[in-house]
């Protein structure tokens, strides 16, 4: 009888120790996976971090080209504008030049239109004067 209570007592104390060593195993199992979920969501969010550093250097080197595009676009367009308005003042300046000028050259004409007018019309009233002069000395003859 007490080899068969000892055998029985072995049986459930196997059978105790089994399911506590089971319970052990599973709870060291949980934490094993807790741990190991821990650490994998710290790799996640430093490979997180990491990306959006990344991303916002692309971002913030893109936003730096797109400027100093924009403000070579503006910088030419302001030279370009300047450029024409200074053509616009030079062909305005040289018109104005022109016109001077050409009304120099009118008044230089009509001045000496206006002394050859004198000497012909003084050399007719000389032609004329002399004919009449003729006319009367050769009716008084």
């Amino acid at each position: 009888q007490r080899a068969k209570e000892d055998a029985a007592a072995t049986t459930i104390r196997s059978a105790f120790i089994g399911y506590v060593t089971r319970m052990d195993y599973m709870i060291t199992i949980s934490s094993v996976i807790v741990c190991q979920s821990a650490v994998r969501k710290l790799i996640a969010r430093n490979e997180l971090s990491t990306l959006r550093h990344i991303q916002w250097a692309k971002e913030d080197a893109a936003a730096t080209k797109i400027r100093s595009s924009y403000l070579g676009y503006v910088t030419r367009m302001d030279y370009l504008i300047a450029v024409s308005n200074i053509i616009t003042c030079q062909s305005a300046v040289r018109k104005m030049l022109a016109r001077n000028e050409l009304e120099e050259l009118r008044r230089i004409k009509r001045g000496k239109e206006d002394a050859a007018a004198t000497k012909i019309r003084s050399a007719y009233l000389g032609y004329v004067t002399r004919m009449d002069y003729l006319m009367a000395v050769s009716s008084i003859i």
